[in-house]
């Protein structure tokens, strides 16, 4: 229930959440299933605190000081259920994997809805590049879908994935999907 900010040589920065405190989703200072974070330009996390009975995102400023939360559990608009990973893209939009209710919301970064995606299967990672958010929907599908960030058109899609849980893409547009009951990580790179 920790999340810890390291320099490049290995030295304990910062320490979000509290080890062994259970927190709920009013919680300040503690989490309850930290699933994956994403941090802004200015230095702002944010934090998918859904893994486990939470269903919320939590924001801090860039020194760890608490700002505001979103979320609760439901279906409408702006809650989770099982807010499972976080993207930002250059224009400063979050883009959350609400992996239960089987959709992509996006928000400013103060919480506000913009709009969700509902054709995306169940997204367990997302990762943002471009114009494009990369999903791996790794439940009943195992696939990784490519989308436009514009409208959330899917553009493109790899079949065949074993569980996927986490995607990213480096500088030279290779995608890395981490697949955890194939207890691997695949390397895509177009021909």
């Amino acid at each position: 229930h920790q999340v810890f900010k390291f320099s490049p040589e290995g030295k304990l920065l910062m320490t979000l959440g509290r080890k062994g405190v259970v927190g709920e989703n009013e919680s300040r200072d503690a989490f309850n299933g930290v699933a994956d974070l994403v941090i802004a330009r200015n230095g702002d996390i944010f934090i998918a605190d859904g893994e486990s009975t939470n269903t919320r995102i939590v924001k801090y400023s860039r020194d760890g000081r608490f700002v505001t939360w979103w979320g609760g559990k439901g279906t409408e608009p702006g809650k989770f259920d099982e807010p499972h990973s976080i993207a930002i893209d250059s224009k400063g939009h979050l883009y959350v994997g609400d992996r239960r209710n089987k959709r992509v919301q996006v928000f400013d970064q103060d919480g506000k809805f913009k709009t969700q995606w509902t054709n995306l299967g169940t997204p367990w990672g997302v990762f943002v590049k471009g114009e494009r958010l990369y999903v791996v929907d790794g439940t009943e599908n195992n696939r990784l879908l490519i989308v436009s960030t514009k409208d959330g058109t899917v553009l493109d899609r790899v079949e065949g994935l074993v569980n996927p849980t986490a995607v990213t893409v480096d500088s030279k547009d290779a995608i890395y999907i981490g697949e955890v009951n194939g207890t691997n990580v695949r390397k895509l790179v177009k021909k």
